[in-house]
């Protein structure tokens, strides 16, 4: 996956999955490529999708982040999973 911020160079994400548990729950691998900062380090990432009546809760844990990256990864995550509530609650979607 390709990431470039509105100010700022491109990061490519990679990473394996660990375990793909549909519909439930992703856990996989996460590495950044492309910035000197975060090269070279792996990350564990766990999403879990929580049906609750009409809605699914979302849990994200990312784990094994050095605490020098803690604030960007929570920052990335918030404007991400804020995109994804905007988009799933547009009239855009298909």
């Amino acid at each position: 996956m390709a990431m470039q911020p509105p100010q700022g160079e491109v990061r490519y994400v990679h990473g394996t999955y660990v375990e793909v548990r549909p519909p439930e729950r992703l856990v996989m691998t996460w590495s950044t490529k492309g910035s000197p900062r975060h090269d070279g380090h792996e990350s564990l990432l766990t999403i879990e999708f929580i049906a609750t009546g009409d809605t699914t809760d979302v849990i994200l844990t990312h784990e094994r982040v050095p605490n020098a990256f803690v604030g960007d990864h929570s920052a990335g995550w918030r404007s991400t999973l804020d995109h994804l509530s905007d988009y799933l609650h547009s009239e855009r979607r298909p």
